[in-house]
């Protein structure tokens, strides 16, 4: 088919081409930044997140420090509550919110003192501050026949 030097040529030729497709390997040929909408975030250079959407493969862990418990509802320490006492000194009322300390008690001031009600219903703690009461009024009582 070819003879002579144009075999050899072609030999050389085909030689050639090969060495050179061969050498060329995977380099880039120069550094390009990818496109802006599609930089990576680094320390200096921050981007925003999309929004996650939670899909169905997702499993979600949630701790709940405190939820609303079922009846009935016993008072803990750090609740607040609102109490609203009539018959009181008319300098010294009892009304407003009142928070319950980590010792699980209420303090309604100077004049009344210190309630417990941790661990108690609604109902036993209106019932201990009615006890407190009678017995602040007791004390009041037998101080004021005492003076007079």
């Amino acid at each position: 088919m070819f003879k002579g030097s144009d075999a050899k040529a072609l030999a050389f030729s085909i030689a050639m081409l090969t060495l050179c497709s061969l050498s060329c390997g995977c380099v880039a040929t120069g550094s390009h930044p990818p496109p802006i909408d599609q930089q990576v975030p680094k320390e200096l250079a921050k981007i925003s997140q999309l929004p996650y959407v939670i899909e169905p493969p997702d499993i979600l862990l949630i701790d709940v420090v405190r939820t609303v418990p079922l009846p009935p509802y016993k008072i803990q320490p750090l609740d607040g509550l609102y109490i609203q006492a009539t018959n009181t000194f008319p300098t010294d009322p009892i009304a407003g919110i009142y928070s319950v300390e980590p010792e699980g008690t209420v303090n309604l001031g100077l004049a009344y003192g210190i309630v417990r009600v941790a661990d108690l219903t609604l109902e036993e703690a209106k019932a201990a501050s009615a006890r407190r009461e009678a017995d602040l009024a007791d004390e009041l009582r037998r101080t004021g026949a005492r003076e007079s």
